[in-house]
């Protein structure tokens, strides 16, 4: 048996991030595209009805919550990868886990307070200041030590 063929033990959080992401975006899409059923059946029945989806949304961000914290946090994100590319992948689930949280807020807008948005977008801003800090502060590391 090769080398390649081997199981590494941080293999699965690299092949399952991509199919996440694409999960979480096709779900946001699709609960963007719908809001406006939404909101014309919340108008004549004067209630929002809870779909089936919650239960995939709701396990969707358990799910990104533990690989991320488990990647910034656990023994194993910590033996497995270096710091950066650790610090990468677990931004990448955290940004799942934001797009999950806006997907939420999208499809529950009318009965959703607006402390909920604010703190989705200040999760994201979050996120992307210390994504672009964490590669700045790689860059400026390997200009000094090559």
């Amino acid at each position: 048996m090769r080398e390649d063929h081997f199981y590494t033990e941080g293999d699965w959080v690299i092949k399952a991030l991509p199919i996440y992401l694409t999960v979480q975006t096709v779900l946001l899409l699709v609960t963007y595209l719908d809001f406006p059923v939404y909101a014309e059946v919340y108008r004549t029945r004067q209630f929002l009805e809870v779909t089936p989806w919650l239960g995939i949304w709701v396990l969707l961000a358990m799910l990104g919550l533990t690989a991320g914290l488990y990647l910034l946090l656990g023994k194993m994100g910590k033996s497995v990868f270096n710091e950066f590319e650790r610090a990468r992948l677990a931004f990448g689930w955290l940004m799942g886990v934001a797009a999950g949280l806006l997907t939420l807020g999208i499809r529950f807008m009318l009965v959703m307070p607006a402390w909920y948005f604010y703190a989705a977008g200040g999760l994201v801003l979050v996120l992307i200041a210390a994504y672009w800090g964490w590669n700045k502060l790689q860059t400026r590391m390997n200009e000094i030590f090559p």
